[in-house]
């Protein structure tokens, strides 16, 4: 009885958003006879897809698979068609690599039109079952059963065997390609925090032994996941494969693995299951009810987790796009700090957006722990920027004309560091070791959360930047210039021009602030008295929006971005706030108050559920200036349905807190909700812990 109310209790508090009423099968055939489909990859958006068929061709797709063509049929393949395994696609779904048994790398940078064979073994076959990729597809790692890993940092020109011959099955890489994980069959999982240069086993007895399949990686490399044959677990690492925990889930012959760029959304095949999935980094997994068991293979997802596509072995291509999320339309809170007489100038977030900090032109630091309801006003320190940890602990703010701060206790106490310098702008990892700041001259950077700094050697008067969750890659604009961009933590820098249609040649422009996804592909920048502008290859190629605002051009200043960079906001000087929810194609006016105000800075929760935006104060007689919040969020006694907050029906409940763009949800019987909050979390932890069943 207590097995099946967990059972059931589960389902309630884990229903994800893969539907099976929004599941699609591709109307093209994609196999024939005893052609197997194998796997399946996906570009960032998940418009850009390529899969294998074993015995048969590559077959790609430009419309979120929709239509399929096949490569192998023009493709002066050895024999026309092969074995294909693995294949991996770039953040752009430009760059593709495939391998299969017996055989070579084949490798494409138009998408799959046409593809360049790769010998890394030069001319001797290798029975090749996975291959991974950077998401700039220079770094690869591509894995030999009973062989070595392969890795090359030249797009695939050269390349060098690393560690022992193994039974190596699959391998799954970070945006950079510095961190790698992979998989050996009847082995154990193995991680390298170097590009492959060196293997780390994980050594967990636990571990060793098992039929490995499956593993997947967030863009930072920090959440990883594994599958294996046989198992009624999946596994999880929230530091880089360092240490694993169990989730019981359900018996499965567990084939693959999928993961969005946060690590947050999962995906999971069975081989004559189900597809599994969770919201929750693997906390909680529900089936999607796909109709009757299938051979599900290879699965991909788009980084955001909202589009997936799966394989049938003997069947065919199916993809899952969740629903649009909701309008919005919910209700901004004033923090009531109009007496405060502050100049706000900028303001920075947790990742949950429970913590605060918000910095002051010329008046004191700020910071809340209930996601801005109650203020506290810390150190007077006049501050031009302030950035946060994940997790609010760790701050770091600059003064212009003064010195760099940095608190470990969320700005309950400050430690004066840099010397004294212009400083305009100060960005962080998401740990709170990586910082950078920008003078109006250089830019400096720092590997110990600030207590030493270093200058990069580049030279340019940058005003505002941005960093990607793990450090390395950077983003600077620069006021009547361009942009700047670097993937190597600031050591080496490239400017990006910019060039808007009728524009007879590249413009330097009135930049603001600049904004950037987890990941760094995804980037967004304000330009004053101009527009938006829009990056999804880590800052190389630049659009401007093309909305029609309510003027032809904004005052725009402050902007911030989601996790995965779908959701964006940006404040205008003497105006609204503007949103979006389709990284930047399309806007929304909010209007906070009834009339336009000085907005400056606004900041994101991780999930884009939560927004902070600052009201400048009148710098006369200090008055009108605010902090505005709001949260998207469902409220207590509501839960997610079809993309919005519905009421809960009477007599059952739920806790605040679902987004509504993550999927459905339940709301509890007073019974269930009891059994909840007395026995079932401690029952739960006590299951996923042990990794048996309560019985």
């Amino acid at each position: 009885m207590l097995r099946d109310l967990l059972a059931v209790l589960l389902s309630f508090a884990t229903l994800g958003s893969a539907r099976a009423s929004t599941w699609t099968e591709a109307t093209t055939a994609v196999r024939t006879g005893t052609q197997e489909l194998y796997r399946v990859t996906s570009s960032s958006d998940g418009t850009k897809l390529a899969a294998t068929v074993y015995n048969g061709y590559i077959w790609t797709s430009t419309d979120s698979g929709e239509t399929w063509t096949p490569t192998g049929s023009t493709q002066e393949w050895t024999g026309n068609t092969q074995k294909w395994r693995g294949i991996t696609s770039s953040s752009d779904g430009t760059k593709l690599a495939t391998c299969h048994d017996s055989g070579y790398i084949y490798m494409s940078t138009d998408s799959g039109a046409t593809w360049t064979t790769r010998e890394p073994s030069q001319g001797n076959p290798q029975d090749w079952h996975d291959i991974t990729s950077s998401s700039d597809g220079t770094k690869l790692a591509a894995a030999v059963f009973g062989g070595h890993i392969w890795t090359t940092e030249n797009s695939g020109e050269t390349w060098t065997p690393r560690d022992a011959l193994r039974n190596w099955v699959r391998v799954a890489s970070s945006s950079d390609g510095t961190k790698l994980a992979a998989t050996v069959d009847g082995g154990d999982i193995y991680t390298s925090i170097d590009s492959g240069v060196s293997w780390t086993p994980t050594g967990d007895a636990n571990l060793i032994g098992l039929t490995w399949r499956g593993i997947t990686s967030s863009s930072d490399g920090t959440k990883l996941a594994a599958v294996a044959v046989s198992s009624e677990v999946i596994w999880t690492s929230s530091n880089a494969g360092v240490s694993w925990i169990p989730k019981t889930v359900s018996s499965q012959h567990w084939f693959d693995i999928t993961s969005s760029s946060d690590g947050t959304k999962l995906a999971a095949t069975s081989n004559g299951g189900d597809i599994w999935v969770s919201a929750n980094s693997g906390e909680t997994w529900t089936p999607t009810g796909l109709g009757s068991p299938q051979k599900w293979f290879g699965i991909t997802s788009s980084s955001d987790g909202t589009k997936l596509t799966a394989v049938v072995r003997d069947g065919n291509i199916w993809t899952f796009t969740s629903p649009s999320p909701p309008p919005l339309l919910s209700t901004w809170a004033s923090a009531g700090m109009e007496n405060a007489q502050e100049r706000w100038w900028r303001i920075t977030s947790s990742s949950d957006g429970t913590k605060l900090a918000a910095a002051t032109w010329d008046g004191d630091v700020w910071t809340s722990t209930d996601s801005g309801e109650t203020w506290t006003s810390r150190d007077s320190i006049a501050l031009w920027d302030i950035t946060s940890s994940s997790d609010g602990t760790k701050l770091a703010a600059c003064e212009n004309g003064g010195n760099i701060w940095t608190s470990e206790d969320s700005g309950e106490t400050w430690i004066s560091r840099a010397s004294i310098a212009y400083w305009k702008s100060i960005t962080s990892s998401s740990d709170g070791e990586k910082l950078a700041a920008i003078t109006d001259s250089y830019v400096y950077t720092s590997f110990d959360s600030g207590v030493s700094w270093a200058p990069t050697g580049v030279s340019f008067q940058g005003y505002h930047m941005t960093s990607s969750s793990d450090g390395t890659k950077l983003a600077v604009v620069v006021i009547g210039g361009n942009i700047w961009t670097s993937t190597d933590f600031g050591t080496t820098w490239t400017e990006r021009q910019t060039q808007a249609e009728g524009e007879s040649a590249p413009t330097t422009r009135d930049w603001r602030e600049i904004t950037s996804s987890s990941d760094g592909t995804k980037l967004a920048a304000t330009v004053n008295n101009g527009h938006i502008w829009t990056s999804t290859d880590c800052g190389e190629t630049w659009t401007p929006t093309t909305q029609e605002w309510t003027a032809s051009t904004q005052r725009w200043f402050g902007i911030t971005s989601s996790s995965d960079g779908t959701r964006l906001a940006a404040a205008v000087t003497h105006g609204n706030i503007w949103m979006s929810t389709d990284s930047g194609a399309t806007w929304i006016e909010h209007k906070p108050t009834e009339s336009t105000q000085e907005w400056y800075g606004i900041t994101s929760s991780s999930d884009g559920a939560k927004l902070a935006a600052v009201i400048r104060a009148n710098p006369v007689d200090r008055a009108d200036g605010n902090i505005w919040t709001l949260d998207r969020s469902c409220a207590k006694d509501h839960r997610v349905l079809n993309g919005a907050c519905v009421a809960c029906d009477p007599g059952t409940s739920r806790a605040p807190g679902d987004v509504p763009w993550i999927g459905d949800t339940e709301c509890l019987t007073c019974c269930e909700e009891s059994f909840a909050k007395r026995g079932f979390a401690v029952g739960r932890e006590f299951a996923l812990r042990s990794g048996r069943e309560l019985r």
